[in-house]
C-alpha cells in the first residue's frame, strides 16, 4: 500500500497500478507523515463489474493511442469509466462517493501502459476532489513571490508561452505546472493552486502551493491589453477551463459550479489580449503589482 499527498488531501492506493507512472512519485508520502483519513482510497488491479447503464459521454483518446475512447457513467452515487478500443480489452475504473470519502477500484495494474493509467487517474482523481471542494482546470501556472498567476485559454492561445515569458522576464518567477493545476477552497475558506501528478507535454510534477493572485484568461491579438473581467464574465472563463466530459454529469456540474463561485468572489480574473512578446508578461505584473494582488 502506498500514501500519495496531492493538492494536501491523503490518497490510499493498494495493489501496483500507480508503480510504474513516475509524474506520482513527487506526491508519495512517507507511511509516518500520514495522519488523516484518506480523502480517497484507490484498490488496483482488482475486477470491476460495469453496469449496463447507458454513458453520459463518450470523447476519444486520440493524443494516447489511435482509436482509443473513453466512456463515463453514473449510477446513483457511483461512477463508471470505460477506456476501450475495437482490438483490446477494456479498462475500468469505479469511482463511489460514500460522504465520508471516496472509493475507487480499476482492472489495470503495473502492466497497463503508464499513460493510460496516469490520464485515466486524472478523471476519477477529478471526480473525488469534487466532492472535497477541489477542481482541476487546463491551465498554464506560475508563481511570483510565493503568489500564482494562472494562465486559461482554449489549445493553441499561448498559456504555456505567457508562462515561459514570465520565467524568462519576470524575476523570482518558478513554474509550477503547464497542463492541469488543482484549485482548491481550504478549510478556512481561502484558495490555493496545488501542482499536480499531470501536466500535459512539459514534465513540471512539483508538489507545491500558492495562493492565487488572479486568473489571465488569453486571446492571441496583434496588440497587447488587459482588462479587469466582470464576475459573470471571470465565472465563465474559470468554468470553461474545467473538464466538458464532468460537466456533462449534472450533479458535478453543480459541484464545478459551486467551487468556482467561491474561488471567483476572491480572485480576480483578467482578459489579456496578446504577442508573444516580453511586453505582455510586464503588462500583466505591473497591473497586478498596481492592484495589490502581488
Amino acid at each position: 500500500m502506498t500514501h500519495y499527498s496531492i493538492a494536501g488531501y491523503s490518497i490510499e492506493v493498494s495493489g501496483t497500478g500507480l508503480n510504474a507512472v513516475s509524474s506520482f512519485l513527487p506526491f508519495v508520502a512517507p507511511q509516518n507523515t500520514v495522519k488523516e483519513a484518506p480523502m480517497l482510497r484507490l484498490q488496483t488491479g482488482v475486477s470491476v463489474d460495469v453496469p449496463h447503464v447507458a454513458p453520459y459521454c463518450s470523447y476519444p483518446f486520440p493524443f494516447i493511442e489511435k482509436d482509443l475512447n473513453y466512456s463515463l457513467a453514473v449510477k446513483d452515487n457511483t461512477r463508471f469509466m470505460k477506456i476501450e478500443n475495437p482490438e483490446r480489452t477494456r479498462f475500468c475504473i469505479e469511482i463511489e462517493d460514500r460522504g465520508e470519502g471516496c472509493f475507487a477500484k480499476t482492472d489495470m495494474d503495473e502492466h497497463t501502459p503508464a499513460i493510460i493509467v496516469r490520464y485515466a487517474f486524472l478523471m476519477a482523481f477529478d471526480i473525488a476532489f469534487l466532492f472535497h471542494q477541489t477542481v482541476s482546470v487546463h491551465a498554464s501556472v506560475v508563481t511570483q513571490e510565493g503568489k500564482a498567476i494562472i494562465f486559461l485559454g482554449d489549445s493553441g492561445t499561448g498559456k504555456s508561452t505567457q508562462s515561459r515569458l514570465w520565467l524568462e522576464h519576470i524575476p523570482h518567477t518558478e513554474l509550477l505546472n503547464d497542463d492541469t493545476p488543482l484549485i482548491r477552497v481550504m478549510n478556512d475558506r481561502t484558495i490555493s493552486v496545488f501542482g499536480a501528478p499531470w501536466s500535459g507535454k512539459t514534465p513540471c510534477y512539483k508538489n507545491k502551493s500558492a495562493p492565487i493572485a488572479a486568473f489571465v484568461q488569453l486571446s492571441q491579438a496583434p496588440h497587447n491589453q488587459i482588462t479587469l473581467m466582470k464576475r459573470t464574465a471571470g465565472l465563465g472563463a474559470v468554468l470553461h477551463a474545467t473538464a466538458i466530459s464532468l460537466r456533462r454529469d449534472e450533479a458535478l456540474f453543480e459541484k464545478i459550479t459551486d467551487i468556482v463561485s467561491v474561488v471567483i468572489e476572491q480572485i480576480p480574473v483578467y482578459h489579456l489580449d496578446c504577442l508573444p512578446n516580453a511586453e505582455a508578461a510586464h503588462l500583466v505584473f505591473q497591473t497586478l503589482k498596481e492592484s495589490g494582488r502581488l
